[in-house]
C-alpha cells in the first residue's frame, strides 16, 4: 500500500490538497547518510597545504586594494573637465 500525500477524497477532478510531508524511502536516507559520514572520514584525514604562508594572503590583499585606490584616485578629476 502506498501512502500518497495529496488527498484525493473530496474530489477527483480540480487541484488536489496538500496533506502532509513526502514519504522519502528509509534505504535512500541511510544511503545518503554513510555516504555523507564517509566523505567527512576521507576529508579529515587529508590535509592541504597552503602554497604560501597565510600572511600572504593579505599582504597579495593588500596591494590589490592600494592598486585599485590609486587606479581610482588618479580619474577622480575626469568629470570636472569638461
Amino acid at each position: 500500500m502506498t501512502h500518497s500525500t495529496f488527498d484525493s477524497s473530496t474530489r477527483s477532478t480540480g487541484p488536489q490538497r496538500w496533506t502532509g510531508r513526502p514519504q522519502i524511502p528509509r534505504g535512500l536516507v541511510t544511503a545518503m547518510l554513510e555516504f555523507a559520514l564517509a566523505t567527512a572520514a576521507e576529508g579529515a584525514e587529508k590535509q592541504r597545504h597552503l602554497p604560501i604562508p597565510p600572511w600572504g594572503f593579505s599582504l597579495i590583499a593588500l596591494g590589490l586594494f592600494f592598486t585599485l585606490f590609486a587606479i581610482t584616485w588618479a580619474f577622480r578629476s575626469v568629470g570636472n573637465r569638461h
